[in-house]
């Protein structure tokens, strides 16, 4: 053969490896963009993508239409379930979190540092509906939702000296953003230990909203993760039982987290009410599969949809899907003790105060109509 037509062949060769990997790329963005609108719920807002000429995710909704159907809800938006596994903090970090005082913290300079993408949206209309929200059942257990949720509550609440209410954290240094800006830096740190930026900011707002309404609340800011992940409920439950213990008078148990969604590309789950910008909660209930020695989580579940039907009466949007699955968490301490989501580490920490003031307001209406007479 001779060298122009080799030539030739390789021009050839060429040209159509590139046809197909471009065509290969694009099918990979269909894929992600079908498990953002239909896959998760997750309706994007006006994000922009690495398509060129800078056009819009919403620009390829269209496309997806015509060629996807909805398709079973998939994990990409939520790694709660590596979360609840308590994956270990390495050691330098963990370091770190116990160790670095307020006054060193300085404004990094970011010049050369690397950005990652936040895209911003609301999760909500996944799973099955009842009423005016929904329930993401993964617990493996037929259920009738709206029979539960119309089921008397087994408990009662006193406005007077005694503690009603108890606040923890099992990972007490989960953080939020500073500013919403639209990218994080590389070097973002989503766990601190200062109180301001992380969990205990919003356990504050919530525990203000209550006792603001009569309802004595104990919230309690001691750090359970930061030796590591690895026995955060354990050291949490002990934290529980100490309080139950004292306060035989405590029936609501909240353990206050924030979410983790997506790895380089963050996930920022938002809600504005009256256009003021917060962060959306999700609600955590579990259940007994036959060896969590949970056997009343039955009760804890109608608190939950309890719960998650007044908040998204009170403020539409607000929530993400109810979340049941087969886990206890230490939802098992009392008849009316949940774990909840506030946000993502995509959210700033304006945004999560905001919608824990919120969660607050629908929590002190729940328990005023559980008030003895």
């Amino acid at each position: 053969m001779k060298f122009k037509e080799i030539n030739k062949h390789i021009i050839v060769f060429i040209s159509t490896s590139c046809i197909i990997l471009s065509i290969l790329c694009f099918s990979t963005q269909l894929t992600y963009l079908n498990n953002c609108e239909f896959g998760n719920g997750f309706k994007i807002i006006a994000a922009q993508t690495a398509f060129p000429n800078g056009r819009k995710l919403d620009e390829f909704f269209d496309i997806q239409k015509n060629i996807i159907q909805k398709k079973e809800e998939i994990q990409v938006f939520n790694n709660i379930e590596n979360e609840k596994n308590e994956l270990q903090i390495d050691e330098e970090t963990s370091q770190k979190l116990k160790t670095q005082p307020e006054e060193e913290k300085k404004e990094k300079n970011h010049d050369s540092e690397k950005t990652f993408k936040i895209v911003e949206g609301q999760c909500k209309s996944c799973g099955t509906k009842c009423e005016n929200f929904y329930v993401r059942n993964e617990a493996g257990k037929e259920i009738n939702i709206n029979k539960e949720l119309k089921t008397p509550l087994d408990i009662s609440i006193k406005k007077n000296d005694e503690p009603q209410v108890l606040i923890v954290h099992t990972h007490t240094s989960e953080a939020y953003m500073e500013k919403d800006c639209g990218f994080y830096y590389e070097s973002f740190n989503p766990h601190a230990t200062d109180g301001v930026r992380n969990v205990v900011s919003v356990g504050r707002c919530v525990k203000k909203e209550l006792s603001d309404g009569g309802i004595k609340t104990i919230h309690d800011e001691t750090y359970h993760d930061t030796a590591s992940y690895k026995g955060s409920y354990e050291r949490c439950e002990k934290t529980i039982r100490k309080h139950l213990k004292k306060h035989p008078s405590i029936t609501v148990v909240l353990d206050l987290h924030r979410d983790s969604l997506g790895e380089k590309e963050k996930f920022k789950p938002t809600f504005k009410k009256d256009g003021k910008k917060g962060a959306q909660i999700m609600i955590l209930s579990g259940c007994d599969d036959g060896t969590n020695g949970f056997k009343d989580w039955i009760y804890n579940f109608r608190f939950a949809l309890k719960l998650q039907d007044t908040v998204e009466n009170m403020f539409p949007g607000i929530t993400r899907p109810l979340y049941f699955n087969k886990t206890r968490y230490n939802m098992h301490v009392t008849h009316a003790s949940l774990l909840i989501e506030i946000g993502s580490d995509a959210n700033t920490i304006d945004e999560a105060r905001y919608s824990a003031s919120l969660l607050g307001r629908s929590l002190l209406k729940v328990l005023e109509n559980l008030q003895e007479n």
